[in-house]
This record gives structure tokens, C-alpha cells and sequence, in this order.
């Protein structure tokens, strides 16, 4: 059950988005995914 997982495409894509200081919003539009997801992501890699 659940909701699917991002791509890995994506995982990285919010790793390297990150490191260069782009938004989290900005990285959201730009990816297509949820505000929530990149918050998520970014907390679970810490």
C-alpha cells in the first residue's frame, strides 16, 4: 500500500537542488512533486 516512491532521477535531482541553495519551493515546481516530498526527502537524507 502507499504511495509509490520517487525516482531515483528525482532523489538525486533534490540532493544536487539542494546543495546549490535552489529553493525548496522552487525545487518542487520543478520537479513536479509536492512541497511536502522534498521536505521529506531532504529530512530522510540528513
Amino acid at each position: 500500500g502507499g504511495r509509490p516512491s520517487i525516482s531515483a532521477e528525482k532523489s538525486e535531482a533534490i540532493h544536487q537542488l539542494t546543495n546549490r541553495g535552489v529553493s525548496k519551493k522552487d525545487i518542487a515546481a520543478k520537479l513536479e512533486i509536492s512541497l511536502a516530498t522534498v521536505y521529506n526527502y531532504i529530512r530522510h537524507i540528513k
